[in-house]
């Protein structure tokens, strides 16, 4: 407290400083639970490298159908849209599925069948073996898949950091985005009017999710939701 004196006191408006300490409470509580945490980066990576994948698939899109494929704007937009469909409704059943299984028995379930599909679609598009039909049935299976992953996986992230929500919700969202939008970027910046490279990173990246999440259930990090 001030004494006489001391000179003028700068008083910040009330709201302000109850912005700021809660601000700064937040911060220092996130550092210290989440310090040493790698259970929360793997689930957050695993989570971000499968929709590093969809990024893929939303900005090459155009280059396998419309380019590769010859597809019409308007067909275009028929396969984008049974995606997108496919999307929300692989959403709708696993709000079902939670209720029977736990998130990390479908989140294994899942990541077996992106690793199956995004790996078919790259040998089939490399193999010269799909066609337009075949690419759109692995790509919607990709797709859809990350309808029931994301909500998961997101869940187990968050569920030992209930006090600090909000802080770790962002940190999530930084990595998981940063990395979708890396994986759009390059998809951009190759171009190249083939399936390939889509294929190619979509392989890599259903992938890279299982063996992180391996890698965590190895480790011992898994908690059940």
């Amino acid at each position: 407290m001030a004494k006489a004196g001391d000179g003028p006191v700068r008083e910040w408006p009330l709201a302000m400083r109850m912005t700021c300490g809660t601000r700064d409470v937040a911060a220092a509580g996130f550092k210290r639970k989440t310090n040493g945490d790698s259970a929360i980066s793997m689930e957050t990576s695993t989570g971000g490298m499968a929709m590093a994948g969809m990024f893929a698939y939303i900005v090459g899109s155009p280059y396998v159908f419309i380019e590769h494929f010859h597809v019409t704007t308007a067909h275009f937009g028929f396969f984008f849209g049974v995606n997108a469909l496919g999307l929300v409704l692989a959403a709708q059943l696993n709000a079902r599925l939670v209720r029977y299984f736990t998130s990390d028995a479908i989140i294994q379930k899942v990541l077996m069948i992106q690793v199956g599909s995004g790996l078919l679609l790259f040998a089939g598009v490399w193999s010269g073996v799909l066609e337009l039909y075949g690419v759109a049935v692995f790509l919607f299976i990709y797709v859809a898949s990350v309808g029931c992953l994301f909500p998961n996986i997101t869940a187990m992230a968050m569920a030992p950091h209930g006090a600090i929500a909000g802080s770790a919700s962002a940190m999530i969202g930084v990595i998981q985005f940063t990395l979708a939008a890396t994986s759009a970027a390059l998809i951009g910046a190759i171009n190249s009017g083939a399936a390939m490279p889509v294929a190619t990173l979509i392989g890599i990246c259903g992938v890279s999710a299982a063996v992180l999440y391996r890698s965590m259930v190895a480790a011992g990090f898994r908690e059940a939701v």
